[in-house]
């Protein structure tokens, strides 16, 4: 028979529910996180980065500061994954900056070809 005491969660995880505070933070950011990369979606266009270092005749050019943006957070998030699980993350970050530095080379969203190199280099 489970009792109730046998249910509680591991201390420090995110079910545990005694610091209900530090989960609100962690909403709290997720959310400013969301929204941000909204409010960035939609004046994509207006970047001052499109037309001074992307091409601003493409889709490419105008939504890469936004897919660096979305590489980083995925990036951030697999790191903390590792420590739940060390295989699959690792595979992961591999994939992600094999897929970059491939949109990178075959998309061009760069002007010139300093910027590329500076790209594949960050």
């Amino acid at each position: 028979m489970v009792t109730a005491l046998a249910i509680e969660a591991q201390e420090g995880t995110i079910e545990d529910t005694s610091i209900l505070w530090s989960k609100g933070f962690l909403v709290g950011g997720i959310l400013i996180l969301l929204v941000s990369h909204l409010l960035n979606l939609s004046t994509a266009e207006q970047n001052p980065d499109v037309g001074t270092y992307f091409r601003k005749h493409t889709k490419i050019g105008i939504y890469m500061p936004i897919v660096f943006n979305i590489r980083l957070v995925a990036l951030t998030i697999l790191l903390f994954v590792y420590h739940i699980s060390p295989t699959v993350p690792s595979y992961l970050l591999i994939i992600i900056q094999i897929g970059y530095l491939l949109l990178i080379v075959f998309g061009r969203p760069h002007k010139k070809p300093l910027d590329i190199g500076r790209a594949i280099c960050l």
